[in-house]
């Protein structure tokens, strides 16, 4: 299934009784990174930024990424469910 921003679909299962942690799983692209809590950060000024000089952005947002780097795979299933 290809799908596009704006596009909704309503998936019904049938599951046996009992709690369920249910989570999509997908192949291919999975842009499916565009979360409300997320979208509090962009920020045009450093977009246009990576565009006009990626290389220099890059190097300036090298340290701050090293510091998540050993988190980022545990921030990363911790950010699949939206929480109040």
């Amino acid at each position: 299934m290809v799908t596009m921003p704006g596009d909704r679909y309503e998936f019904d299962y049938v599951l046996p009784a009992g709690e369920h942690e249910l989570f999509l799983d997908t192949r291919g692209y999975y842009l499916e990174w565009m979360r409300q809590e997320w979208l509090r950060e962009e920020n045009p000024v450093s977009a246009m930024r990576m565009l006009l000089d990626p290389e220099g952005t890059l190097r300036a947002l090298a340290p701050a990424y090293k510091k998540v780097e050993p988190h980022i795979e545990e921030m990363f299933w911790r950010s699949r469910y939206s929480r109040p």
